[in-house]
């Protein structure tokens, strides 16, 4: 049976993001080195991001500092890492890519009530290798705890949490 390691962090949004990129730096180097050897005309995708990352800067602040933190522990470039965030530019499932590359299906979410409340499951089984790719997260911020699982190389919240 898989133990996911777990991370247990408090602070600011950027404390996270540390603790995160610090954690996962070979994996999410690793990724971003695939994304650059595998994506036709990679450059092109980040010659966009600085409209994308101004309009997250405005809306979602807290969001950037956290991905500030990712890439100062992880030491990739912040453009990278963003557009790897982007799945409406280019899609997360690079081809040849054996972490990516899969047919089948993706994740399977089921939901259950009862007079208690709502149960909602996620499995996550899109490809046996993104197993390595998982941790849990536990991470409080403004008074705020977050639990989920987490995917190596993307932002908190992108799997079940």
């Amino acid at each position: 049976m898989k133990k996911f390691p777990l991370l247990q962090v408090s602070g600011t949004h950027r404390d996270i993001g540390l603790a995160i990129g610090e954690m996962q730096r070979d994996r999410i180097k690793n990724r971003m080195e695939a994304r650059r050897r595998l994506i036709p005309n990679y450059q092109s995708y980040l010659d966009k991001m600085p409209d994308y990352i101004a309009i997250t800067k405005k809306h979602f602040p807290k969001l950037v500092e956290e991905v500030d933190g990712i890439v100062e522990a992880s030491g990739v470039p912040f453009d990278e890492y963003f557009f790897a965030q982007a799945r409406d530019l280019y899609p997360f499932y690079i081809e040849g890519d054996a972490d990516t590359d899969f047919d089948g299906d993706h994740c399977t979410v089921a939901v259950s009530f009862n007079e208690d409340g709502v149960i909602v499951g996620d499995n996550e089984d899109w490809t046996i290798e993104a197993l390595d790719d998982l941790y849990l997260l536990k991470a409080t911020v403004d008074g705020t705890t977050f639990f989920g699982l987490q995917y190596a190389d993307s932002i908190p919240g992108e799997a079940a949490s």
